[in-house]
């Protein structure tokens, strides 16, 4: 039985997910979570780890290239009109501040129904060493 413990430098949609194993490697499909443009690498690390290698029969560069385009697009569109998507910003921002007093507001609650705890008197070791 094996385990693989990998810190991924983004999402990837767990769902469909594949794994294959064959005899002298494991191959694994993870389709990503976001649609966006190719990863530079797969992990956090920016270490190459010897295990990992790419699939170069499975990359496709002017893939890559077209979505990283339509990602620069609607990036530089949002920077460039906020006043389109401020609007869903306010009403966020709005609704974390509400949250944020449900949270306080609960916490005092049980705050109040909390039992008190009790003080202990902490050891010494002068104390230890006298018994």
């Amino acid at each position: 039985q094996y385990e693989v413990d990998l810190k991924l430098l983004r999402g990837i949609n767990v769902s469909t997910s594949k794994y294959d194993m064959g005899e002298k490697a494991v191959s694994f499909d993870l389709p990503k979570l976001a649609n966006e443009p190719c990863w530079k690498r797969l992990t956090r690390s920016k270490k190459m780890q010897a295990f990992i290698k790419k699939d170069s029969q499975r990359l496709y560069p002017e893939e890559c290239h077209r979505q990283m385009l339509q990602w620069r697009e609607a990036y530089f569109y949002r920077k460039l009109h906020p006043e389109e998507d401020g609007s869903s910003e306010e009403s966020s921002k709005v609704s974390r501040d509400e949250e944020k007093k449900n949270f306080e507001e609960q916490l005092m609650e049980l705050r109040k129904k909390a039992i008190p705890r009790k003080s202990r008197k902490k050891k010494s070791k002068s104390g230890l060493n006298e018994l």
